[in-house]
């Protein structure tokens, strides 16, 4: 028994000792704060890429900024509504979201505004193809594109924001939010193509975004925690009690990054952990490409991040491997 005891001392002083080599690589991730060209400094809600050569973020004020690989650009646009989401199929033909029912489009020179009847925010702008595209707010607004026009979908939940969505496609679209009638409980709703169907109630957990590497695991960001969802088991649990979060983020299923009002990034990589928490509120992540090297994100103040984290990764898997 003697031995035994000495043995799980052992293994035990062995995880620590991992675990905090891991902790430690995390906190050594570099940061960079980018030169953002905006003298008002508006706040930056969105960011999407086609590639490392064109990197769209874009906020308040109609606030749109373009990345070309060297330097970020103040863009033209014809509102000044805050830009809530961005999403595209190539450099030349993305769309973006926002205030008062607003669609912007770009096709590689101008951006130009698409009318359609909501007033209803826009949060989020979510699609498949150039063909096959979602945007979706306030109010249980939800519109569908075609590749002609805009189409205004009935979700019958006038009384749930829907902050976010993601899916693997037409029939298999998830998405959260949160109830606008005074009750702090979010949502998560399940759309097939047809008709929408309440999946989970999470009382007192505003639910803001979700992602997923293999559409059956998800990944929810919420006011409280992060939270993992499975749609086969519809179990929804607590993986790291980092709350306020506002964006979720997976380059694949082992490098998953949140950003938070309250500062903080966190990220899993076999663990999740806070990794850095200097900077300000953060609202949008994304890598070209699914890039390691090339992660950027934005925020409040015009808050405009680049992080390589790619030896962060390569360290924790080697201290994962020998564990």
């Amino acid at each position: 028994m003697k031995n035994i005891s000495i043995l799980w001392k052992r293994r035990l002083f062995l995880m620590l000792l991992i675990l905090t080599a891991i902790y430690s690589r995390a906190q050594g991730y570099n940061f960079t704060q980018m030169t953002n060209p905006d003298p008002n400094n508006n706040s930056l809600k969105a960011i999407w890429a086609s590639d490392a050569s064109h990197i769209f973020a874009g906020g308040g004020a109609g606030t749109i900024l373009k990345f070309d690989g060297l330097a970020w650009n103040l863009m033209a646009t014809p509102v000044t509504q805050m830009i809530q989401s961005l999403w595209g199929t190539s450099a030349s033909n993305i769309w973006a979201c926002g205030g008062g029912g607003l669609l912007l489009h770009y096709d590689g020179n101008a951006w130009a505004k698409i009318t359609v009847p909501s007033v209803n925010i826009f949060y989020k702008i979510f699609g498949f193809s150039a063909t096959n595209i979602y945007a979706c707010g306030a109010n249980g607004t939800f519109y569908h594109y075609n590749g002609i026009s805009w189409t205004a979908i009935a979700s019958g939940y006038s009384g749930i924001d829907f902050y976010s969505m993601y899916g693997s496609g037409s029939s298999d679209l998830y998405i959260v939010g949160n109830e606008n009638t005074g009750a702090y409980t979010g949502k998560i709703l399940h759309y097939d193509g047809s008709a929408f169907t309440p999946e989970k109630d999470i009382t007192d957990a505003s639910l803001l975004d979700i992602w997923s590497a293999d559409y059956i695991n998800y990944y929810v960001s919420g006011g409280n925690a992060i939270y993992s969802y499975d749609k086969n088991s519809n179990d929804f649990s607590t993986v790291f009690n980092e709350g306020d979060n506002t964006c979720i983020y997976g380059l694949n299923a082992n490098l998953i990054m949140t950003g938070s009002i309250n500062s903080h990034i966190s990220l899993y990589n076999g663990i999740w952990q806070d990794i850095n928490n200097t900077y300000s509120i953060i609202y949008g992540i994304c890598a070209p490409g699914n890039s390691t090297a090339n992660v950027y994100l934005v925020g409040g103040g015009g808050l405009i991040l680049h992080v390589d984290m790619t030896s962060g990764i390569n360290e924790s898997a080697e201290a994962n491997t020998h564990f």
